[in-house]
């Protein structure tokens, strides 16, 4: 739900690339975040092939546990403190100490 409060909509492959997590895992997390109402996956209307994941902003607060939720908004706004070259900086950290490669958004 992170990612997608940062970055907006995103494919299951970026899923993929930000978490380091394999595709068949983020399936399973994406079909119980749909489950529960929390996205929708909606087809990309350039490409049909390709689907877009997005919050499903029906009353999506009133869904998620209150702890959760707040757990969200506190992240929300440590991110809104810092500039994109500083967030940059915090990303290429977070990739050096996981391992992965997480693609930053610009």
């Amino acid at each position: 739900m992170t990612l997608l409060d940062v970055h907006g909509p995103l494919t299951p492959g970026q899923f993929a690339e930000m978490t380091g997590l394999k595709t068949g895992t983020v399936t399973g997390v994406l079909d119980r975040l749909e489950n529960a109402w929390l996205v929708r996956p909606e087809r990309d209307r350039a490409d049909r092939r390709k689907v877009i994941v997005s919050i499903n902003q029906d009353d999506r607060r009133n869904r998620v546990d209150p702890h959760h939720q707040q757990q969200a908004d506190r992240m929300l706004e440590l991110l809104k403190r810092y500039d994109d070259g500083q967030l940059e900086v915090i990303a290429d950290f977070m990739r050096t100490v996981s391992g992965t490669s997480w693609p930053v958004k610009s």
